[in-house]
């Protein structure tokens, strides 16, 4: 990336090689099942026929039940994960809402990361800093809020109450949910890919699956 270029010039000369994150090994599975299942939840939903207004479930509707249903499980197993492991990025980073301190060097990185981008500059990758740990932990409530609000309506359906007053609210907030997490897939994506090629980031810090050398 030249550096005459003030519109995608990085304010970091950091490069791939030398700014490679390693998780362990637990957190990256889980990270690859966890968006794949996303992925082919939200993929299935613009192709599916939903049983309402008696209209029959097809395919595409088995598909976003049972990959829904695998996400909340592995959702809640994210945050087991995040909550119990002894290494890693600290909770008070992903949630940093309930602290004073959490919150002033969020709203420090936060300030710092918008004057670079008047500057016409990039921010640097780094993937421990207060504003990148506070959206991947607002991402992660965000699938989970998604989740349950879908096993709760398939809970419904199991019931026979899908027409139920709280099944319609529970299935509103299910699609109002869903759409802010297609938002959050394609910028989490785009950014990703965006790091990758101005060569800050490899994105095998999340997705190889080898052993836990120096893990995180």
């Amino acid at each position: 990336m030249s550096a005459n270029n003030p519109s995608l010039t990085s304010s970091s000369t950091t490069s791939l090689e030398t700014n490679i994150e390693t998780h362990n090994r637990a957190t990256r599975l889980l990270h690859a099942i966890l968006a794949i299942s996303i992925v082919t939840q939200l993929g299935s939903s613009l192709l599916m026929v939903a049983p309402l207004r008696n209209h029959t479930p097809d395919l595409f509707f088995e598909i976003h039940e049972y990959s829904g249903l695998a996400a909340l499980a592995l959702s809640i197993a994210f945050w087991i994960t995040i909550l119990i492991r002894r290494s890693g990025t600290p909770v008070a980073k992903i949630l940093p809402w309930f602290s004073p301190l959490t919150r002033q060097l969020l709203w420090q990185d936060a300030r710092q990361h918008f004057q670079t981008l008047r500057g016409k500059r990039l921010p640097s990758y780094q993937s421990d800093a207060p504003l990148a740990c506070a959206i991947h932990g607002l991402g992660l409530l965000l699938i989970l809020a998604m989740a349950i609000t879908g096993g709760l309506f398939y809970l419904a359906l199991l019931l026979g109450t899908p027409d139920a007053a709280w099944a319609g609210l529970d299935l509103d907030m299910h699609k109002l949910l869903a759409s802010m997490a297609w938002t959050y897939l394609i910028a989490h994506a785009g950014v990703a890919v965006l790091y990758r090629y101005v060569g800050q980031l490899d994105l095998g810090c999340m997705w190889s699956f080898k052993g836990d050398t120096d893990s995180k």
